[in-house]
């Protein structure tokens, strides 16, 4: 066999993520759409969340709906310790009961440190225990700079994360709950007569913002897990240890502004349609067309001049039988200012072993070429 190796695309763009910056502390920009991390600012470094760890505590939340274990209709007793806890509050009342769907809106808007204690007492019995399953599901998700000691955010030192993980996280509840995502746009809520308003400086203000979650400690600084989805586009965005409310609510607007402004989605191929065709050996068809099992959809900037290349990469002649979909090569998609990346290569069709005169014609008239598979490749 000889490897093969084919240009399909030399595209001009410029991958601008290197060229902007932001105040934030720590940022993680992703596309969703195409999975291209758009800005890395010390994203790795463990940091206090603040109550954008709230996205954990609502994300087991939204798992035990999900498993049957409660529902939206199953309510929730208040503790003393909830009804005392200090900082934003969804103000329940002590030995009260309280909906989980109220306690959604409660966490997700009015950021209420109480309603966190609640669910996690509901949950788990206790809160110490409710951080203890925070932190596994942590590890289930890949979580690897998260850890937590509490389920509000509120200062401790086991409450870490880092800005790649809290975007991770907002991609899960995406990805996994959408049946939920309208909690997150909610512009406000009322609970006990009292009416507060979402925290979230993007919504209402950047058009398609949808989501997550602030947060702020003296500690931490201001922070948020911010989403917006325009066109054909979704954007997740974390901007961590901002110096102000102000600055977070400009700074959050210049960054979702340019994520969407300065760069656009470009579909190469469709999943199932023939990339490339590669020779065939002992089999009923000379030839056969791969194909990928995704769409690959490139993001790139409006203007620019850098290069991204996309190669195809395999082996020929591919030996009979295989079952259609069978990887046998890759995409190879890099450019001069990102790291590459694969698509795997798939038989488009069923390769099927040909006749036996077919077979013998072949060996007898390629025994001599040196691109011939070995007998023990060739042979069934």
């Amino acid at each position: 066999m000889r490897k093969i190796i084919i240009a399909l695309f030399y595209i001009i763009f410029a991958h601008n993520a290197h060229a902007f910056d932001t105040v934030a502390r720590n940022a993680y920009v992703i596309d969703v759409s195409t999975g291209s991390v758009m800005l890395d600012k010390d994203s790795h470094v463990s940091m206090p969340p603040a109550s954008t760890s709230k996205l954990m505590t609502i994300a087991l939340l939204f798992k035990a709906i999900d498993d049957g274990e409660i529902s939206l209709e199953t309510e929730f007793d208040v503790s003393e310790k909830a009804w005392a806890m200090g900082g934003s509050k969804m103000f329940v009342e002590i030995n009260s009961k309280v909906s989980v769907e109220d306690l959604i809106n409660g966490i997700i808007v009015q950021s209420g440190n109480d309603a966190c204690v609640v669910v996690a007492e509901g949950l788990s019995g206790t809160e110490d225990k409710f951080a203890q399953a925070m932190n596994t599901h942590a590890i289930e998700l890949g979580l690897t700079d998260s850890t937590f000691g509490n389920a509000s955010g509120w200062p401790h030192p086991n409450q870490r994360m880092s800005a790649k993980d809290l975007a991770t996280l907002a991609y899960h509840l995406y990805q996994k709950y959408p049946q939920y995502w309208h909690y997150f746009s909610k512009p406000d809520f009322t609970y006990n007569n009292i009416t507060q308003k979402n925290r979230n400086p993007l919504l209402g203000i950047v058009a398609g913002a949808d989501g997550l979650k602030t947060g702020h400690t003296n500690e931490a600084g201001y922070g948020l897990v911010g989403s917006v989805a325009r066109e054909n586009r979704r954007v997740i965005m974390v901007l961590l240890g901002m110096q102000s409310e102000a600055e977070r609510a400009a700074e959050a607007e210049r960054v979702a502004t340019w994520a969407l402004s300065e760069f656009k989605s470009v579909t190469q191929f469709k999943s199932g349609d023939p990339i490339v065709t590669a020779k065939t050996w002992q089999a009923d068809t000379p030839e056969i067309s791969l194909t990928t099992a995704e769409d690959f959809t490139a993001l790139l900037p409006v203007n620019g001049n850098s290069p991204l290349t996309i190669k195809a990469v395999f082996e020929e002649p591919i030996s009979a039988p295989l079952p259609q979909g069978s990887e046998v090569g890759y995409l190879e998609i890099s450019s001069t200012e990102a790291p590459s990346y694969k698509i795997p290569l798939l038989t488009s069709a069923e390769l099927n072993k040909g006749s036996f005169g077919k077979r013998f014609v072949e060996v007898i008239s390629n025994g001599i070429n040196s691109n011939m598979p070995s007998q023990s490749e060739s042979a069934q």
